[in-house]
């Protein structure tokens, strides 16, 4: 066993890595303190990998996508860490060092990295038609040719299923369904073929049907076009059927992580193993279904111990109550961060 010394493998295949995240910390200063919505998250992820983040709400997962993007609200900033992307181009930059608002940032945010933002109608602008906002990214990355990029809006309007793309690129988004504002959504991320697609809960408040051919949709094309994807949901029905590798949040940290397999079939940190818990199993009958007692605390002032100890069934008092475990590597590519299974600690910062 050893303690996590940098990103984690994101692949077990050897497969390169597309994206390496060490140590980052995200901190928001309110007027109680800091609030460390990321507190040293490390994790790194290959091509052609389909990487799940999952996690309670408020656990960190949209600010680790949006620290990725260089879109952390403000007050916001990433106050150590590296992000470190490798282009396609063969060079290597940390987009922690970037400015948010910078040209080198912007070459890569909508072209090499892309996202599917959790909600589609506060993401797409109310005043513009569908396909002027299409093809402003085509415009901006691939061709400055306005005939070229309609050609490419049409292509992938039609490539996500939206029917009479023609008809639909005149259109607004309160035309369309929830479903089909997804789509369009889909669209935008992948009309510049994007390295790594950041899917944040892009199925929340939808049906399941649609759920269903969003997961087919985001599949199909992350064959296509070769990508990466990072999925981020609460929905570990979703990260059992589409996702290589898993990273389980809480309070800001990674406390587990591994392939589906490790995490479904042998979870390890107690707050793992109450999500499994917690999920209904076809075939299986229960008057009801197991919760996590409390609720997550808010990451203000934080005394120095597990996130978890206040929760947790199985405490240490000692030792949980007193100190963070650090982040070790149990078995091949399986790591977890709890006292259970390996007594070292984090040192205090």
């Amino acid at each position: 066993m050893r303690a996590n010394d940098g990103a984690m493998s994101g692949s077990a295949n050897g497969a390169d890595p597309i994206i390496e995240i060490d140590d980052l910390s995200v901190h928001f200063p309110v007027e109680e303190g800091t609030l460390k919505a990321i507190d040293g998250v490390s994790f790194s992820i290959a091509e052609r990998q389909m990487f799940g983040l999952i996690g309670e709400s408020g656990c960190g997962k949209t600010v680790t996508a949006q620290s990725l993007m260089r879109l952390v609200p403000k007050p916001g900033q990433i106050v150590g860490g590296s992000i470190n992307f490798h282009s396609e181009t063969g060079s290597t930059v940390d987009l922690a060092q970037l400015d948010m608002s910078g040209p080198e940032i912007r070459a890569i945010r909508g072209n090499e990295i892309a996202m599917i933002f959790q909600e589609p109608m506060s993401s797409l602008s109310p005043i513009h038609s569908i396909g002027n906002q299409l093809m402003e990214a085509i415009r901006l990355h691939v061709t400055s040719s306005k005939r070229e990029a309609y050609k490419i809006a049409l292509e992938m309007l039609n490539l996500v299923g939206i029917s009479n793309p023609a008809q639909r690129m005149e259109e607004y988004p309160h035309h369309f369904s929830g479903g089909m504002r997804q789509r369009v959504m889909i669209a935008m991320a992948l009309s510049c073929q994007p390295r790594l697609l950041i899917a944040d809960e892009p199925t929340t408040a939808l049906d399941v049907t649609v759920q269903a051919q969003i997961l087919d949709l985001i599949a199909q094309s992350q064959a296509q076009f070769k990508m990466a994807v990072l999925y981020i949901t609460h929905d570990l029905g979703i990260i059992a059927e589409i996702c290589d590798q898993v990273a389980v949040m809480y309070l800001g940290r990674i406390v587990e992580y591994g392939s589906v397999r490790d995490i479904f079939h042998n979870p390890l940190h107690p707050y793992t193993r109450r999500l499994l818990a917690s999920t209904p199993r076809i075939g299986q009958r229960t008057s009801r279904l197991e919760s996590i007692e409390g609720t997550v605390p808010i990451p203000v002032n934080l005394p120095h111990a597990c996130g978890f100890c206040s929760r947790c069934p199985d405490l240490i008092d000692g030792s949980c109550d007193i100190a963070v475990p650090a982040l070790v590597e149990i078995e091949q590519d399986h790591y977890v961060r709890c006292f259970l299974h390996d007594s070292r600690r984090e040192a205090i910062a």
